[in-house]
């Protein structure tokens, strides 16, 4: 069974050699989505972005997991307000 695993996985690599177009488009593109991405998202100057947690559970466990998130605490309403008119 692993003999027939390593001949198919032979063949694949050998097929996969012999078609420059498919080894241009299966690395070349995934190297350019890379750098795009990267130069986008990147960098040292990105902003903070800030991050909203909803959770209705009030176990203690699930007081200390959020404890060092939190600056900022908002009521239901007012959280769900503030997400119906874009405000942050």
């Amino acid at each position: 069974m692993l003999t027939t695993m390593f001949a198919l996985l032979r063949t694949n690599f050998i097929m996969l050699l012999r078609q420059r177009t498919l080894i241009l488009t299966s690395l070349g593109l995934a190297v350019i989505s890379m750098l795009v991405f990267g130069f986008l998202f990147g960098g040292n100057n990105a902003s903070k972005t800030r991050l909203g947690v909803v959770d209705q559970d009030t176990t203690p466990p699930r007081l200390n997991s959020f404890a060092s998130l939190s600056n900022q605490t908002r009521s239901r309403s007012s959280a769900a307000a503030a997400v119906r008119s874009s405000r942050r």
